[in-house]
């Protein structure tokens, strides 16, 4: 319960802070650079930093609420496949869910710098390849 309410919070947050997502990268960079030189304190009153780090899109400014949303889905259906169905099914759908996470980051590169994307793709790499090897 506390998991969905948290990602009300997050969509409320990005969907009533942000500007537009034709501005959204350029309005995050001079309300971060206004916080960083102490002109004003908007940044951190309206918790920008929920969403600053990612690039505009639908995809990528909600990012954060799709990873939780798919981190509660991986959950369940593990406890739920628990009382079901053998160890190697629960692996094969966690190396499904891992690959499809991955391909979504790759297509839309949800990060506005080039190393957070590359760390995260290289997380989700090191996830499916030890799963592989279980």
């Amino acid at each position: 319960m506390a998991a969905l309410l948290y990602n009300g919070v997050l969509i409320y947050l990005v969907r009533y802070s942000t500007v537009s997502p034709s501005f959204h990268e350029e309005f995050v960079r001079n309300k971060e650079i206004e916080y960083s030189y102490g002109i004003n304190k908007t940044w951190a009153i309206n918790r920008y930093y929920t969403f600053s780090s990612f690039k505009s899109g639908f995809f990528t400014m909600y990012h954060r609420v799709v990873f939780n949303c798919w981190s509660i889905f991986l959950v369940a259906s593990l406890v739920f496949m628990t009382k079901f169905y053998n160890s190697e099914y629960k692996v094969n759908l966690t190396i499904i869910l891992v690959v499809f996470l991955s391909l979504g980051v790759l297509i839309s590169v949800p990060y506005r710098t080039f190393s957070s994307n590359g760390i995260y793709v290289l997380g989700l790499a090191s996830i499916i390849i030890q799963l592989i090897f279980i």
